[in-house]
């Protein structure tokens, strides 16, 4: 199938995607912690943007964790759906590049990609990985999980 511009592949996935509600448990303290918290060296009150954010739980866990202002970016207009009401007030429905193109806020001391990254081509990645860094605190830092093992045969902190 081919599809004329890169949003127009949710017309398909939307007929076979299952959506959850963003609900953080128990396991999501811990694992969320373990893997993403500890390691990216987060801490209450950062800035943190994460683009791909699916139905928000990363960003729901971040406010429980007392992140300060936390921006998401989800291309699947359905997502927010699933996202509890305070996450979805704090996301942008867009793509990368109109959310990059019009951001003038200030700088992020994280930004997030979970599952996302794999994406884009090696060359999409660098341009995307440069236009981040304009947009993130000196001491800042990226946080990238890949790749998407987890869909659809596990093993997705391994890498």
């Amino acid at each position: 199938m081919r599809f004329d511009k890169p949003e127009d592949f949710y017309t398909v996935y939307d007929r076979h995607r299952t959506y959850v509600r963003a609900l953080v448990r128990k396991k999501h303290l811990a694992e969320f912690g373990r893997n993403l918290w500890r390691p990216g060296d987060f801490a209450p009150g950062q800035r943190v943007l994460e683009l791909g954010c699916g139905v928000g739980l990363f960003l729901a866990y971040l406010q429980r964790m007392g992140a300060g202002e936390i921006v998401g970016v989800e291309m699947d207009a359905k997502a927010r759906d699933y996202m509890p009401p305070e996450v979805a007030a704090c996301v942008h429905t867009t793509t990368f590049e109109e959310f990059l193109n019009g951001y003038r806020g200030p700088a992020f001391d994280r930004i997030v990609l979970l599952d996302v990254f794999e994406h884009f081509s090696p060359g999409e990645g660098v341009a995307l990985l440069e236009r981040l860094k304009a947009i993130l605190t000196d001491d800042g830092r990226i946080v990238l999980r890949v790749p998407n093992l987890a869909s659809p045969w596990g093993l997705q902190f391994q890498y």
